[in-house]
């Protein structure tokens, strides 16, 4: 069989330039993609640290694996039909299907991106216990696709990538609002690190778990601070200088903190808490890879 097949070839001189000469620029291609792959590397190492350099390479793998997640498979089916549509002497149909395949997979993967988004300030308003804020932005959203699914379906006829589009552009709508909001908390956030630097005291008698974060601007800001003896506030003053009162009135042990004392040991910037983030998720990632 194989003898037959290189046979037919060998004996079409046509045959045989067209395939050399596909190959040749197969190759030719291939040549080009890899050392423009190094000479990106060779630039960009130029301009960037190894920091940056290893959070663009983050970023590139992870762009890497949602292209094979989401449009992968569509990719290679809409080259594997290529050559039937031949066949069939439908290559317009083709065409026509596969554009349309992937406008709707684009359209999906505009709104995936959105709704992550619109999540992750849902998750910061959550946490800034804006209540009011996630309840109606959730629920507007649910309400607001279906409203614009309606709409576009009655505009533009019935179909699934109608739908689509309308879900995209009701998170986008509830993504642009959440930030509006976010940037009203930003601005709250302000005013009282302003008032807590004007303050004399900062006081707090929490016992929640989770308070250390208010805790740590307030020691840090005010001239004096008295927060609660729980474990998360001695994890924050870990290392620093403090002594333990009690206050009449309160059948719980108070921390006194002066910001003049303070070293600052235990503080991080944000850039070394992405940091390790990032390099979090990385080894989580290579796991998964290998396995």
């Amino acid at each position: 069989m194989v003898v037959d097949f290189a046979r037919r070839i060998f004996s079409n001189p046509n045959r045989l330039r067209r395939l050399g000469s596909e190959g040749g620029w197969i190759i030719a291609g291939q040549v080009a993609t890899v050392a423009g792959s190094l000479a990106s590397v060779r630039v960009l190492t130029g301009y960037l640290s190894p920091t940056h350099y290893g959070d663009l390479a983050l970023a590139l793998t992870l762009y890497g694996l949602a292209s094979q997640v989401f449009t992968g498979g569509l990719i290679a089916g809409i080259g594997r039909f290529y050559s039937i549509a031949v066949e069939q002497a439908d290559l317009h149909q083709y065409l026509k299907g596969s554009l349309l395949c992937m406008n709707r997979a684009i359209v999906a993967l505009f709104g995936v991106a959105i709704s992550s988004y619109n999540s992750a300030l849902s998750s910061i308003q959550s946490a800034a216990r804006q209540r009011i804020v996630v309840a109606l932005h959730a629920s507007g959203d649910a309400w607001l696709k279906i409203a614009l699914a309606v709409l576009l379906l009655r505009l533009f006829g019935i179909s699934a990538s109608t739908v689509v589009v309308g879900f995209a552009i009701s998170a986008f709508f509830v993504t642009v609002s959440q930030l509006c909001f976010l940037r009203k908390l930003s601005a709250q956030h302000a005013q009282v690190i302003n008032e807590l630097r004007g303050a004399r005291f900062y006081l707090s008698t929490t016992r929640l778990e989770n308070a250390y974060g208010s805790a740590a601007e307030g020691i840090f800001l005010a001239p004096e601070a008295l927060i609660s003896d729980i474990p998360p506030h001695r994890d924050l003053l870990s290392g620093e200088p403090f002594e333990t009162v009690h206050v009449p009135g309160l059948n719980l042990a108070m921390l006194r903190v002066r910001r003049r004392l303070l070293t600052g040991v235990n503080l991080r910037t944000w850039d070394s808490v992405i940091a390790e983030m990032l390099n979090i998720t990385q080894y989580r990632l290579g796991s998964v890879v290998r396995c």
